[in-house]
């Protein structure tokens, strides 16, 4: 049986990666758009029902073709990967539903879950939020067939598709992103304490917990599970290609960097000018919806701390800035090829870095969680010692 569930993390971040940049459509649009899409699917699922096209294997094989080691849909296909995606689950669906072994029936199942979750990522890269909702209701539904399953590992394996709906809805549902990430967070670390969990699923839990601590800038939690996955995965194992950031993250900390631009104001800005202070560095674009929505935290962060306790710093990519010209803080603009973008580590956006009073790197993140890593100063809140009193000495006994 084929227990490999992968995590589906996008080159983009599965939780914040960058909207497309085409204008979102209407709500009617969205609407009408979705219901089309519903209506594929039922007939996509009634065409399905054909014997030539129940076989397990041809399934599986038809899905890895068109899912790429990270598991979103490639894009080297004459048909649309996403409407294969659909007549695969559909016919996966069905194949479930109408096989009598119990592990045809998981197995099934296995595959209409990761064509689904393909699916909901599409869509929500692609900011078509009603399609992502239906994907992920069609993903939830999957994985509450697949725990009723009276087989080994069943109710392991839904449990672990509904934590994927949820990251999946968790990336577009961003005003409280930060606080729902950690309860993901919560979620998987309970997930791998599960004395029912399979050793084969933990490992690929595993990997979207290193994920979303490096989201979080929990760089601790984030390199002890490194050192983990790195001892358990074997040289041959595909998932090792997934470390692979996480490591160049991870080597970044404690080291120095040099940032030099010229903001909008048509001033210098230099890290090295900020020693002495903390500083943070956003890394955001218009087109990333989440990463503009930090503007409001950072700016609460200094006034805050005040200009003294953070120097904070905004790089426009590929953006205009002109409504920022009131901004509290400065702002450069560079384009997606400018070198102190690769100096900064930017895989996805949004991107922050802090970076300590001695200007080394102290957090790596893409989350309001990665804020709460910029050094506070030091309060001296004790109370005034009292004198000491003198130590009472022992009574000296007289001699007979």
């Amino acid at each position: 049986m084929n227990l490999s569930l992968m995590i589906l993390w996008c080159a983009a971040g599965l939780l914040i990666g960058q909207a497309d940049p085409a204008p979102p459509p209407t709500k009617t649009a969205e609407a009408e758009k979705t219901a089309k899409i519903a209506k594929t699917a039922k007939t996509s699922e009634a065409d399905a029902a054909t014997p030539a096209s129940m076989s397990l294997d041809d399934l599986r094989t038809q899905l890895d073709a068109l899912l790429a080691p990270t598991g979103v849909p490639i894009e080297q296909f004459e048909e649309s990967p996403n409407r294969q995606l659909v007549d695969l689950a559909a016919k996966s669906g069905v194949l479930s539903r109408n096989a009598a072994d119990p592990q045809t029936k998981l197995e099934a199942n296995q595959l209409e879950m990761r064509a689904y979750n393909a699916l909901a990522q599409s869509a929500q890269q692609a900011d078509r939020p009603g399609e992502a909702s239906l994907r992920v209701t069609q993903l939830r539904s999957a994985a509450q067939q697949t725990r009723q399953l009276q087989f080994d590992d069943a109710e392991a394996a839904g449990a672990f598709w509904l934590l994927q709906a949820d990251l999946i809805d968790l990336n577009r549902n961003t005003p409280d992103l930060a606080q729902r990430q950690a309860g993901a967070i919560e979620r998987l670390e309970a997930f791998l304490d599960s004395p029912e969990a399979p050793p084969a699923m933990k490992t690929d839990v595993k990997l979207a917990l290193l994920r979303l601590y490096e989201q979080a800038g929990r760089s601790e939690d984030a390199a002890a599970l490194l050192l983990d996955l790195r001892r358990t995965l074997s040289s041959q194992d595909p998932r090792r290609e997934q470390l692979h950031d996480a490591r160049r993250v991870l080597d970044m900390l404690g080291e120095p960097i040099a940032v030099d631009v010229n903001t909008t104001r048509q001033q210098d800005w230099s890290l090295a000018d900020q020693r002495g202070r903390p500083v943070l560095i956003h890394v955001y674009a218009d087109a990333a919806p989440t990463s503009v929505a930090l503007f409001e935290p950072i700016g609460q962060l200094q006034q805050t701390l005040g200009e003294e306790g953070v120097s904070v710093l905004s790089l426009a990519v590929n953006s205009s800035t002109a409504d920022r010209d009131d901004n509290a803080w400065p702002i450069a603009e560079v384009n997606d090829e400018d070198a102190v973008l690769r100096t900064l580590g930017v895989r996805s956006l949004p991107w922050l870095v802090v970076v300590d009073a001695d200007g080394k790197v102290a957090a790596v993140g893409q989350t309001g969680a990665v804020l709460d890593r910029v050094p506070r100063p030091a309060t001296d809140t004790a109370e005034p010692a009292e004198p000491a009193e003198p130590a009472p000495t022992e009574p000296t006994q007289e001699g007979p």
